[in-house]
């Protein structure tokens, strides 16, 4: 009882806490006496942003690094240069661009005058320019007395028009710690086999109740304004021989389903969302005891035989994720949830091949519930 209410209780503050912060940008306007004026910077007349996989993918580019120019002003170096909208600029002088905060860099040690090389990505194929760089404008060179919100060609932050880059979501591989009620499951194992014989069990509680390592994928896509729809579906299993009998056990716990969340951006490339999985879950365990040798017709006898036992759920997964862009293509997740089972009939059943399921008399009323981990890689944002 006390993880369930510790998790809900971290649900309900985290939501109170991104809510709080609210969707919208708030202008503060100051009004001040003295200003120093601006040192005089290049003028290169583009706007620029970071590169992400869905564009990169979009103008066929393989490459890690380079911005992407999204508008060239009239008149500008740039125009003159030949720069034009969806180049991606690898380059400068024979320099990487990796991304905007080193085209800042390299841009500060730059002077007017100055005859820079180019290297760009444009239509499949690299393409070298030259630009001759002019002292930005005197319009821009100092702030005015009223502090607001200065466009600046090369700033992609205060480009008018621009968004929130709240991600457009991604996947891949996901591993999750998962806190499961198993000893049903172990009571089940323990006691197969002929216990008078010390090699011919399954060990004693074989599945861990700290927690099992399950592993599947995931994935999501934007609908707009943080919303996020995707898909997940993680299992666990486990499998012993047991060469005195002949017999083979496995166990499996899984669970996934389709995902629903909110993101928030807390700050550029660092997002929090809130959300929950819908889907299905459960346990079950496969044993298989044969003969030594098998002869013909008599193949089907009381030596050989398959039992498959199941346990099925619908599941309910509330979860808090908090994503870190590492580099345009690539992010760190880390999410933490509570998996809510609730089981679609009374006790275990017997799976038969034949289609027919069969109730097993007397099974216990095994949850399917726990505290839900997850760090790991995340391609996108």
């Amino acid at each position: 009882m006390k993880p369930t209410l510790m998790i809900l209780a971290i649900l309900l503050l985290s939501l109170g806490a991104l809510f709080a912060q609210g969707e919208e940008d708030y202008e503060v306007e100051m009004i001040i006496t003295q200003v120093p004026e601006l040192p005089v910077s290049v003028y290169f007349g583009i706007y620029v942003d970071d590169l992400d996989f869905p564009k990169a993918h979009e103008l066929g580019y393989k490459y890690l690094y380079g911005i992407l120019v999204t508008g060239v002003t009239n008149g500008s170096p740039a125009d003159k240069a030949g720069l034009q909208v969806n180049d991606i600029m690898m380059e400068i002088d024979g320099k990487p661009v990796t991304n905007l905060e080193e085209f800042d860099r390299q841009r500060s040690a730059m002077a007017p005058g100055q005859k820079i090389s180019l290297r760009v990505w444009r239509n499949v194929e690299i393409t070298d320019l030259d630009l001759v760089l002019e002292p930005r404008p005197q319009g821009e060179k100092q702030l005015s007395r009223e502090i607001r919100k200065e466009v600046y060609v090369e700033d992609p932050e205060n480009r008018p028009g621009r968004k929130k880059d709240l991600g457009w979501g991604g996947g891949g591989w996901v591993p999750y710690w998962t806190i499961l009620p198993v000893e049903h499951v172990n009571g089940l194992l323990n006691s197969i086999g002929d216990t008078e014989t010390s090699n011919n069990d399954f060990g004693l509680n074989p599945i861990d109740s700290k927690g099992l390592l399950m592993q599947g994928g995931a994935g999501k896509l934007s609908l707009g304004n943080g919303v996020m729809v995707g898909g997940l579906g993680v299992g666990y299993e486990y499998e012993d021989f047991d060469p005195a009998t002949h017999a083979n056990v496995k166990y499996e716990a899984s669970f996934g389903g389709v995902t629903l969340d909110k993101r928030f951006l807390i700050t550029r490339g660092f997002a929090a969302s809130l959300g929950a999985m819908f889907g299905a879950g459960g346990h079950t365990v496969k044993y298989t005891q044969t003969q030594s040798d098998f002869n013909w017709p008599q193949i089907f006898t009381e030596d050989n035989f398959t039992a498959t036992l199941k346990r099925e759920y619908f599941v309910v997964q509330p979860r808090v994720e908090l994503l870190v862009n590492l580099v345009s293509w690539l992010s760190l997740r880390a999410e933490v949830g509570y998996l809510f089972g609730i089981p679609t009939y009374n006790g275990w059943k017997v799976d038969s091949s034949a289609g027919d399921d069969f109730t097993i008399s007397g099974s216990p009323d095994t949850k399917f519930k726990g505290l839900t981990f997850s760090v790991g890689p995340w391609i996108g944002f």
